[in-house]
This record gives C-alpha cells, sequence and structure tokens, in this order.
C-alpha cells in the first residue's frame, strides 16, 4: 500500500502511550487508527501528482522581499540563504565596480566574506564569472602591496629593509615610502601610494 508508512508512524507512535491505564491507551490507539484510515483513503481518492505539477515550497528572499522557489536558494558558508538570482547580482556589481568588498553576506549582522566555494556554486562554476573575480582580486594585492616605479612604472613590492629601492627594471633609485630621493637617516615624510 503507498500510504501505509503513516499507519506505521502512528503505530509506532502509539507505543509512546504504554505509560496510559490500558483502558485509555487503547481507546487513543483506537483513534489513532481511525484517523490514519481516514486519512489514508482520502489520499487514495485524490488523483495523483505529477512531479512537474508539484507545487514546490516557497521562501522569501530577504534581499528582493519576493517569494520564490526553495530550490532557487543559496545557503552561505555563514548560514544565511538569499535568492540565487540576488546573489548573482552581487557578483556581478563586484565585477562591474572591479572591487570585491562587496563580495560579502548581505544579512546586515554577518557581512562575512561569500566564499570562493559559494560563489562556484551560485555561478555554476561559470569560467569567465571566476576569471574575472580572480583578476580583481589580484588587481586590489598590487593596489595594496605593491607601488609602481616613479620612473618606468613597474609595479614594485618592497619586502623588508631600508626604504631606499632600486627599480629592478629601470635600475631608477628611490624611498618606496615618500617617491623622494635617498633619505641618509630614513624618511620621515608622509607615506604616497599613487595606486590608492
Amino acid at each position: 500500500m503507498k500510504f501505509s508508512p503513516i499507519i506505521s508512524v502512528i503505530l509506532i507512535l502509539s507505543a509512546s502511550l504504554n505509560a496510559m491505564a490500558p483502558k485509555e491507551r487503547e481507546q487513543v490507539r483506537q483513534s489513532w487508527i481511525a484517523r490514519a484510515e481516514l486519512l489514508q483513503n482520502s489520499a487514495l481518492q485524490q488523483p495523483e501528482v505529477e512531479p512537474s505539477e508539484h507545487v514546490p515550497f516557497q521562501q522569501n528572499c530577504h534581499i528582493c522581499h519576493l517569494e520564490k522557489d526553495v530550490r532557487d536558494f543559496r545557503t552561505l558558508e555563514c548560514g544565511h540563504d538569499f535568492c540565487c538570482e540576488c546573489l548573482m547580482n552581487i557578483i556581478y556589481t563586484a565585477i562591474c565596480n572591479e572591487s570585491t568588498a562587496q563580495l560579502q553576506c548581505p544579512n546586515e549582522q554577518c557581512a562575512n566574506p561569500i566564499s570562493n566555494q559559494d560563489i562556484r556554486i551560485i555561478t555554476n562554476n561559470d569560467g569567465c564569472i571566476l576569471d574575472a573575480i580572480d583578476c580583481i582580486r589580484n588587481k586590489e594585492w598590487i593596489r595594496k602591496h605593491t607601488k609602481p616605479c616613479p620612473k618606468c612604472g613597474v609595479n614594485i613590492e618592497k619586502n623588508g629593509g631600508c626604504d631606499y629601492i632600486d627599480c629592478a627594471n629601470c635600475k631608477h633609485g628611490f624611498c618606496f615610502n615618500c617617491y623622494g630621493s635617498h633619505h641618509v637617516s630614513g624618511c620621515t615624510q608622509p607615506t604616497v601610494n599613487p595606486l590608492s
């Protein structure tokens, strides 16, 4: 029988009634069995719904405030869930603005970064989108950790030592901190970063 699990579940639940007096217990058990049979009979009389006709559960997106099929949602690693359309819009906005600062959970109390794994799932591993995000992250790293040579423009990363740098490309010497000439006793000028 198709709906016999309903009766089985009710019979299992009725086992918890063993603490009741025998007469009371039997009345409750008979009532549950009667209800289960009634449910089973009414379900058997209803036409079967094809899977394509199945009405899915709906959920409200906290970004667009639209009710959508739960299958159209993605739960981020931080535990908050939003519709994939809104999450894709966040990713597209980050790409258009060339900034990964927007790639964070839209929940105001959270703001955790959207992980690479979440981005891969949301975008269905779209190589163009993933490459664009990697490119933006590389540019952000370069802006944060390097400065261009004032003579030839090649990006230079300073890794320890004094502030006086010789460009490996054009051999121009300059102060990495202020872009001035060599300081005998260290740089006291404000830090300059033309990429910021």
